[in-house]
């Protein structure tokens, strides 16, 4: 028996899509499945599984939709080196189902961001810390010239997922830009009270980075935070 019958063998009766799908993200976290990797045939998915087609088709085309594996059409499926940015993270689908406080919310944030602040000016190089302060121009010019609340809250989410890609660590940034997507509208309500204090807060960011004291780090980034929740749910 190769390695794919041991992944796919027989799912039972009991929930078949559930147990189907849970039987590709066994192979994937087991690592018989890989980054590359081509599933086999639907027809032989369906006889290792012993599950119809129609199942399998379902699974897949679930797990296609929040990118695990992608189907060229004509030579089957694979499971791809990247998911792509278009599909629906499901991380950040379960979080936006649960009944969560402004307080949780804070809360979160305020776990997750000096942390990983501080990590990033460990790490960053000075290329890193110059795509930072252009970011920052580019923010400071859209405020000036007016722009949209829309597009002043991309470029301001952008300054934190640049912080989050100098952690050098792909489960960090994933991470970050979770959280980062489920305060977006709160961003841009905080932008729309104070514009301003998008750019001083940003640029207290950045001096505390490039001293890469981590005390100094979480203590900014705390206190830029306590503003952010004042303005975002407080006004």
């Amino acid at each position: 028996m190769n390695d794919k019958n041991k992944v796919f063998r027989p799912v039972g009766n009991l929930s078949l899509l559930r147990l189907t799908l849970e039987r590709i993200e066994e192979s994937l976290l087991s690592r018989q499945l890989k980054p590359g990797d081509w599933l086999p045939p639907q027809s032989e998915l369906c006889n290792m599984l012993g599950v119809s087609r129609s199942t399998v088709r379902e699974a897949l085309r679930m797990l296609e939709a929040i990118g695990i594996v992608k189907t060229v059409r004509g030579k089957g499926t694979y499971i791809p080196e990247k998911p792509s940015g278009e599909n629906l993270n499901p991380l950040i689908f379960s979080f936006l189902l649960e009944s969560s406080s402004s307080e949780d919310i804070f809360e979160f944030r305020a776990v997750i961001e000096p942390v990983l602040t501080a990590l990033a000016a460990q790490k960053a190089t000075e290329e890193d810390f110059n795509r930072l302060r252009k970011i920052l121009a580019d923010l400071k010019e859209a405020l000036n010239k007016k722009y949209p609340t829309d597009e002043l809250a991309k470029k301001d989410m952008a300054f934190h997922k640049a912080i989050f890609a100098c952690c050098k660590n792909p489960y960090l940034e994933k991470i970050g830009v979770v959280a980062l997507k489920l305060f977006r509208n709160s961003i841009a309500r905080s932008i729309t009270i104070d514009p301003l204090s998008a750019i001083t807060d940003h640029e207290n960011i950045l001096k505390a980075m490039e001293s890469k004291d981590a005390s100094k780090i979480h203590s900014v980034v705390l206190s830029i935070l306590e503003g952010w929740k004042k303005r975002a749910f407080e006004t």
